[in-house]
């Protein structure tokens, strides 16, 4: 192979490798099996206590997740300006894959950024709060929101507002007590 091929072979493969971050050519880990020993990062109670989607998040350069009560706490987590640029991925109970809402240890985990999420629904997260239901597939997410109403959206398309605003328990209850009527 003349010299000149084999230098621009070298090359191309050099600019590939720059063109990655550190963070891209590292490997993110595994979801962690939900157990009884997990609690949730922003309440410190038990994981399994709480109904609907969990979630997980790994921290750059860590194996060991933060958990989370429900899926819409770990998307704020993310959203937050002291771990947003730590965090290495979230996995979300698919929740496509549990037979209930009040069980969902043995639920299928997703990475956050592919699920799809239904919003503004019937259904509360672990803390009694408005929920962002993942989804592993936009069908099963529909399914859901024409059962139980609510918005199908992706995961770069979850309001900052939604997940981040206090408010949405009450405005959850205030919209259940005006169908109750």
């Amino acid at each position: 192979m003349p010299i000149l091929r084999k230098c621009a072979i070298v090359a191309t493969a050099l600019v590939a490798l720059s063109a990655c971050s550190p963070e891209e050519v590292a490997q993110v880990p595994d979801p962690i099996i939900l157990t009884m020993d997990a609690t949730g990062h922003f309440c410190n109670m038990t994981i399994l206590d709480h109904p609907g989607p969990k979630a997980q998040a790994f921290i750059k350069g860590s194996d060991v997740p933060f958990w989370f009560t429900s899926a819409r706490d770990a998307i704020a987590f993310s959203m937050l300006p002291e771990s947003a640029r730590m965090v290495s991925v979230i996995y979300v109970t698919d929740m496509a894959t549990v037979p209930e809402w009040e069980d969902t240890s043995k639920g299928k985990w997703i990475k956050a950024e592919t699920a799809w999420y239904v919003i503004d629904s019937k259904r509360t997260g672990g803390m009694g709060a408005a929920e962002a239901v993942p989804f592993g597939d936009e069908t099963s997410a529909r399914k859901f929101a024409a059962d139980f109403g609510g918005k199908v959206v992706i995961y770069k398309d979850v309001p900052r507002s939604y997940v981040l605003d206090a408010n949405q328990t009450s405005s959850l209850e205030a919209k259940a007590n005006s169908h109750a009527t």
